[in-house]
């Protein structure tokens, strides 16, 4: 839906290709920032830590 969205403002005129592809690039940065932020304090709330690898 989002990509319909962007594909039928460029359409129908009312934007250029360029707003909208920095549009995606800015909400794909804040979707991105926001899950880093709650991972961190989701981390620092239950003490527990992502391992990367776990040997035996």
């Amino acid at each position: 839906m989002i990509l319909g969205v962007g594909y039928s403002r460029v359409y129908f005129g009312v934007h250029y290709i360029t707003d909208i592809a920095a549009g995606y690039l800015a909400g794909l940065f804040c979707i991105s920032t926001a899950f880093l932020i709650i991972r961190d304090k989701r981390t620092a709330i239950s003490g527990y830590r992502y391992i990367s690898s776990y040997r035996n």
